[in-house]
């Protein structure tokens, strides 16, 4: 873990976060490019008109992707957010992750609706990631219509909360053995596993935050700084971060061992902020 890069959020005079996005990484890469290309196509192929934009987020937007770990992450802004739209991505996703299985370890396409991104709270880590990361690959460019990112007590709520409804909701599912369909595919105990503890990881930007002053979304920076800002917690992080890259695959083992994850998150968040953050 301390080996590895780490990046970071920047600010601007406003006290603004400022998007960390970059194509650096596609333009070095041609396989990278023809794969990007060829599901891009893929989706404007099946829903023309209803594509109002393609938007590349996360680690392979901004220079922390890893061959065969990362996922390629893409978001679709849609004239009409529908079922069968929303099918349809699910199915391109589907091969996509298939075909190029040699360079993510998933293709996740996501349909939105603009609004819906700037006002549900449920969505606070897809705005963040959209506005800190993301990078128009055809249409409109929405990601500067986002509100400004200003890290205030408001918005670490929000991802709080989020990170903790979130983390409530997968445990029910992990908690029943239940698979789950997802992107075109069953999906089992190793996808909820390393759903479960993205979602948790993404979360210590919180107490990272308020503790440093620093803002960062990617997996590995966010456990290592952590475990600086809580060195006694450190064995139990690096396990979180381990399991995001090699996922338990046991029902009841992952069961506890998420409850654990959840505890450190909220008490190294109350921690962090005095017990304030409900």
């Amino acid at each position: 873990m301390e080996q590895e890069k780490r990046f970071y959020i920047p600010s601007n005079n406003a006290n603004e976060l400022t998007s960390i996005a970059n194509a650096k990484m596609i333009e070095e890469s041609e396989e990278l490019k023809k794969a990007i290309d060829d599901i891009k196509n893929s989706i404007i192929a099946e829903l023309n008109d209803d594509v109002k934009s393609i938007v590349l987020r996360g680690s392979l937007a901004y220079g922390g992707f890893i061959k065969k770990i990362s996922d390629l992450d893409l978001v679709v802004f849609l004239n009409k957010h529908t079922a069968d739209g929303e099918s349809i991505l699910e199915k391109i996703a589907g091969v996509a992750s298939s075909k190029y299985s040699h360079l993510f370890q998933m293709v996740d396409i996501s349909g939105v609706d603009f609004e819906d991104v700037c006002q549900n709270e449920k969505n606070t880590r897809l705005y963040l990631n959209l506005k800190l990361t993301g990078k128009t690959l055809y249409g409109a460019d929405f990601i500067s219509k986002l509100p400004p990112c200003i890290c205030n007590p408001e918005l670490l709520k929000k991802l709080y909360r989020q990170t903790v409804g979130d983390s409530a909701e997968t445990l029910k599912m992990i908690d029943t053995a239940e698979n789950i369909f997802y992107m075109g595919k069953q999906k089992g105990c190793d996808f909820l596993c390393v759903w479960f503890m993205r979602n948790i990881i993404r979360g210590f930007a919180v107490p990272i935050f308020l503790k440093k002053n620093i803002f960062s979304m990617h997996l590995t920076t966010c456990c290592y700084e952590l475990s600086l800002l809580f060195p006694q917690y450190k064995e139990l992080i690096e396990k979180i971060w381990h399991s995001e890259r090699y996922p338990i695959h046991n029902w009841n083992e992952l069961s506890l061992f998420c409850r654990k994850a959840l505890e450190l998150f909220e008490e190294v968040c109350n921690a962090s902020w005095n017990g304030e953050l409900q």
